[in-house]
């Protein structure tokens, strides 16, 4: 006869060993697949905490070459602007000494 039940041709310690070594076995193949996750898991967060920090450093990078152009941009401005007021000053100068030279030459000619 063909057994129905487990335990019909089998006693029941013998049942409950063969199931509790498939659920070991079972386990076992579990856990084993579960470490194997967990170290691609791993690398896969290092790698990424690796492109991370390589790409902070390429935005600091951009951030210190924005910054130092502006910088240069701010101090050629201001460099302009100096030279600007320097010219409109000796411009100034030369009106007033021009002006002088004319007041005297007026006064020349009048005596």
């Amino acid at each position: 006869p063909i057994p129905c039940v487990p335990w019909q041709s089998q006693t029941s310690g013998q049942y409950q060993r063969r199931v509790h070594g498939e659920v070991d076995k079972n386990l076992a193949k579990t856990k084993q697949e579960c470490s194997r996750i967990f170290a691609r898991v791993a690398k896969g967060e290092e790698a990424f905490k690796k492109k991370q920090e390589h790409f902070h450093k390429q935005i600091q990078q951009f951030q210190k070459f924005i910054l130092d152009s502006d910088r240069k941009y701010t101090a050629k401005l201001k460099m302009a602007d100096d030279e600007k007021k320097q010219a409109i000053k000796l411009g100034n100068m030369v009106l007033e000494k021009k002006d002088e030279l004319s007041s005297l030459t007026v006064q020349k000619r009048s005596r």
